[in-house]
């Protein structure tokens, strides 16, 4: 009995196995049937960094910049030889006339930073001591003078020399106010040289006064050489 009974179920199993249809193991379809059934996270999206910092602080940062270089650079502005944002001035001064592409404005330009440093050398005459920085003040005004003189004369020369006389023209008027400018920087010298004690000191201011009469003489042999060309 025992024998009939394994042989009835070996029976069915032939019958079960025979009648199921063929499996198939798919294994990338399984695997991505299992990957779509997981949950979703989306990344978060990184934020774009300028230096470390993120982008509207970065913005923040060069407002803020803008701002204190604005302040500063109007502070320097008005700072006399001696102060410590002097040099930043006169940094901001050679800057604006390098990128001042015509003659005869880059002229005028220079122009005003000499007339600028004779009322420097006025806001001085009125102070009480700091003789030092008097003397530097004289230093740079005379620098100043020669350098814009010496500018103007050559742009005045090239212009003719290219036939543009109309710039030329403006250029001889710029060297007439360089002219009354070097006229009011060896007024203001000379009344600080006698508010100064120090012998040394006044030597120095000396030297200045001599530079400054040269820088005289050398504008009106300029002009009188450009109206001797215009006698017939």
């Amino acid at each position: 009995m025992f024998w009939l009974k394994l042989k009835n179920e070996d029976e069915q199993i032939k019958k079960l196995i025979k009648n199921q249809a063929d499996f198939v193991f798919a294994k990338n379809e399984v695997k991505l049937k299992l990957l779509a059934s997981l949950p979703i996270h989306e990344r978060p999206q990184e934020q774009v960094k300028w230096l470390g910092l993120p982008r509207y602080a970065f913005a923040a940062v060069c407002v803020i910049l803008a701002i204190g270089l604005t302040s500063t650079m109007a502070y320097a502005d008005t700072a006399k030889p001696g102060d410590r944002l002097f040099a930043l001035d006169l940094l901001q001064e050679a800057a604006i006339l390098k990128l001042t592409p015509s003659s005869h404005a880059k002229a005028r330009l220079q122009a005003k930073f000499v007339a600028e440093r004779a009322r420097e050398l006025q806001q001085l005459t009125q102070i009480a001591n700091h003789q030092e920085q008097k003397i530097k003040a004289v230093d740079q005004s005379v620098k100043n003078l020669n350098q814009a003189i010496e500018s103007v004369s050559k742009a005045r020369n090239r212009m003719k020399t290219e036939g543009n006389d109309q710039t030329a023209a403006r250029l001889d008027i710029v060297l007439t106010n360089l002219q009354d400018l070097a006229e009011t920087h060896e007024q203001k010298t000379n009344e600080i040289r006698m508010r100064i004690d120090d012998e040394q000191l006044k030597n120095r201011l000396d030297e200045d006064l001599d530079e400054i009469k040269k820088a005289k003489l050398r504008v009106r042999l300029e002009l009188n050489q450009n109206d001797n060309n215009l006698l017939p």
